[in-house]
């Protein structure tokens, strides 16, 4: 492959689509990104091209396809009634037995960067042990059997876990079928409009790192499910910087407000309104934290009260 004779891939391309060739498959930026996760070694030849891309495309396909089983399965499950693990049959306590495993082999994959592990570890779990063995072993008890009985729910309650763990580790190489996952998942009504609010601060202020400024919302007026994601990811009404709805929205602090919005905010650099819900975004009030690079320190040089209740714990 070489620059300078033009057979290269342009990573474009296989995200989106090559304009010059219209039948070239676009195949999304996750498939790019399993690609590169399953070459993040030094010790192979890398190799890539149509057959290669389709195989990674298959290969992501049939993870897809396990998560939306389990996605389907799962909107019977009631998240309010678990099974505890000693009431388990003995197959979910095996499942979940497996899962803690991956879980470790997972961690200490990333604490190496070897991503390439990960992927053939999650991989592994979900086309042998999950969609080969556990869904097939349990398909009786889905299918045939009374779901609110404790074998039922001992079943939804073990992929309920299998699903949140599988999610969690394939996030940082999937990040859009993660996400995906969350927003059709049990609390997706409740990320989705603050998914909703995500995009509008992208398009309110385009080209700019939204951690240098703060948010607020005004949620006098708003939809009623706009109005209960908002206020349930974020009870508390003054600043903040690690509630639920913060670590969505890209901006160092949100401050959701009940009352109606004063006429002039005169820090506010922008100012829209989705579904009812008014967003205005001023300049951070505080100093860049050295460890989260949120603008939430109080000081030049140091790390915010939040990372400081982490690195002393």
């Amino acid at each position: 492959m070489s620059k300078s004779l033009g057979n290269v891939v342009d990573p474009t391309d296989v995200i989106l689509g090559s304009q010059s060739e219209p039948k070239r498959t676009a195949y999304g930026a996750d498939c790019l990104r399993l690609w590169v996760a399953g070459h993040a070694t030094n010790n192979t030849h890398i190799t890539v091209g149509e057959s290669v891309l389709t195989s990674t495309a298959e290969r992501l396909h049939k993870i897809r396809n396990t998560c939306r089983f389990l996605l389907g399965v799962l909107s019977r499950h009631d998240a309010a009634r678990p099974v505890p693990p000693e009431q388990m049959e003995w197959v979910d306590r095996n499942m979940l037995h497996r899962l803690a495993e991956y879980t470790d082999q997972c961690a200490e994959a990333y604490d190496k960067y070897q991503f390439n592990r990960v992927l053939a570890l999650l991989t592994a779990l979900v086309t042998n042990e999950i969609s080969g063995l556990y869904i097939h072993m349990t398909r009786h008890r889905l299918y045939c059997g009374d779901l609110s009985s404790v074998a039922g729910r001992s079943a939804l309650t073990t992929m309920h876990h299998v699903l949140s763990v599988v999610r969690q580790t394939m996030a940082p190489i999937l990040p859009h079928l993660a996400e995906e996952l969350v927003l059709h998942g049990h609390d997706g009504e409740l990320v989705t409009p603050a998914v909703g609010l995500r995009d509008l601060l992208h398009r309110m202020v385009p080209a700019s790192n939204l951690l240098t400024f703060d948010a607020t919302l005004w949620v006098e007026g708003a939809e009623d499910e706009w109005k209960r994601a908002i206020t349930t990811l974020q009870s508390e009404p003054g600043p903040c910087a690690d509630s639920a709805l913060a670590e969505i929205l890209p901006v160092s602090r949100v401050t959701v407000r009940h009352g109606a919005r004063p006429t002039s905010e005169p820090d506010a650099v922008a100012t829209d309104r989705l579904h009812g819900v008014t967003v205005s975004v001023s300049p951070a009030r505080g100093l860049r934290c050295d460890r989260c690079f949120r603008y939430t320190a109080q000081a030049q040089g140091e790390i915010c009260d939040s990372c400081k209740s982490v690195v002393g714990s």
